[in-house]
């Protein structure tokens, strides 16, 4: 066994001799304390010399002067209290309502307020690679808007007076010379070109013209003379005007004849089991694509398309299987524009590979796909922007808001995948600013211009 150590050898011990040492932060401590005091003895040094320098008649005034100034200042103690300097402080209620109102910009000034809003973004434009002529378009979205407004309302009061007679056709040419007139002057002020207004105006014209002949021939009942559309087709023909206009239902097609007849014998059945089937599988492919899967998922679908397409057999089958193509790519948009445009939990990025989806099977399947998916995006912004100009708070305003976002920017990944055209881009953009712009229609559109204004 050890030894046991003795008292007396703690002493003797060297591990116990060593000397403590102070640490850093006692030692900085220290040495702030012996500096205040230093600094506290040099002041009362000084204010003892400056009592000596200045002499006793000195000192006894300027304690006159402290107490003539303190009988004042207990005479008008809430006059100085009421016009005091010094800052007030405010509750936290109050500062929280002067930051909400800096965010909402009510605290600007008048002329701020009433300033045109695009103009107040043109550094964060030409950040993005914007001209600064680009603006110029900007601001005169509005003019274009009410201009656009007015003369579908004069085109549909115009086709009314014609449904009534020759009565008033005197009327209608001064009428119409005047608002050339009048369109003319606001065409010099805005720099608007007279061509294009002069082809979209004749296009108003034309189908203006069109429906009052459709009128005509609805009316005329058990008739074969030709038809005034005939006439105005062969006669002038104007540019063809792409739309997205469907028809109602387009599973019915080949099966209803012609103006509601009732189905002939020999109309094509579509098989509904297998239709069904192939539905499932649709969903499960969209429910599945992502970004790391999406080329693995888009062959499948292409797949999926083929084999309905491929099959040999007569011309019962293929037109029977043509129809179920149709309902499936029906089916396929529906599924894309509740499930993710009209979700207000999707992302941007998922946004952009449905449609990248969309547009591969576009080129694969055929263009079909993107003139139905087209057609519901737009069904869908325009569901959307009634609420957007009425611009009341509420769920249903950032719901229609989101909306409206993954609609437009399902159309510029369409645009920037380079199978979108430009006029449909512009009609959009008009179509969102034929009312007075808000905040939120601004933000949308800032959308559309920021990832369609690139392409070249």
């Amino acid at each position: 066994m050890a030894a046991r150590r003795k008292q007396s050898d703690e002493g003797e011990d060297p591990r116990y001799k060593n000397p403590k040492y102070k640490s850093r932060k006692v030692m900085r401590k220290a040495q702030r304390k012996s500096d205040k005091q230093r600094h506290h003895q040099n002041m009362i040094q000084w204010k003892q010399r400056r009592k000596q320098a200045l002499g006793p008649k000195a000192v006894q005034k300027s304690q006159d002067d402290v107490k003539i100034t303190k009988r004042k200042t207990l005479k008008t103690n809430d006059e100085l209290a009421s016009s005091a300097d010094f800052p007030v402080e405010k509750s936290a209620d109050q500062l929280e309502i002067e930051y909400l109102e800096r965010q909402l910009l009510k605290n600007r000034k008048s002329g701020a307020k009433g300033g045109d809003l695009f103009q107040t973004l043109r550094k964060e434009f030409v950040n993005d690679g914007f001209d600064e002529d680009f603006l110029d378009f900007l601001s005169s979205i509005d003019h274009m808007a009410a201009k656009g407004k007015r003369t579908s309302v004069d085109s549909t009061s115009v086709a009314k007076r014609m449904k009534k007679g020759g009565a008033t056709s005197k009327v209608e040419d001064s009428e119409e010379d005047e608002e050339d007139d009048s369109d003319s002057e606001e065409e010099e002020e805005y720099g608007v070109d007279e061509d294009e207004d002069g082809e979209e105006e004749g296009e108003q014209d034309d189908e203006s013209q069109e429906e009052d002949d459709e009128d005509a021939s609805d009316s005329e009942s058990d008739t074969d003379q030709p038809s005034d559309e005939d006439e105005l087709d062969e006669g002038t023909r104007t540019r063809k005007k792409v739309t997205f206009d469907l028809p109602k239902s387009k599973e019915t097609r080949g099966i209803v004849g012609e103006k509601g007849t009732p189905p002939k014998d020999n109309a094509v059945k579509i098989d509904e089991e297998t239709i069904e089937s192939v539905k499932k599988q649709q969903i499960g492919l969209i429910n599945r694509i992502s970004e790391g899967n999406f080329t693995i998922v888009v062959k499948e679908m292409i797949n999926v398309y083929n084999k309905m397409l491929s099959c040999e057999s007569g011309e019962e089958q293929t037109e029977e299987r043509l129809l179920a193509v149709d309902v499936l790519i029906e089916d396929l948009c529906d599924c894309t524009v509740r499930m993710v445009i009209e979700n207000e939990n999707t992302v941007v990025s998922l946004v952009a590979i449905h449609t990248a989806l969309i547009c591969a099977l576009c080129n694969a399947v055929g263009i079909n796909v993107g003139y139905v998916y087209c057609h519901k995006l737009l069904k869908s912004l325009e569901k959307a922007l009634p609420i957007l100009f009425k611009n009341k708070e509420g769920k249903q305003l950032s719901d229609a808001k989101l909306t409206a976002r993954n609609s437009v920017m399902s159309f510029a990944v369409i645009s920037h995948l380079e199978m979108l055209d430009l006029e449909t881009l512009f009609f959009l953009i008009k179509n969102m600013s034929r009312e007075e712009i808000t905040e939120h229609l601004a933000q949308i559109l800032m959308v559309v211009l920021r990832y369609t204004g690139d392409n070249e």
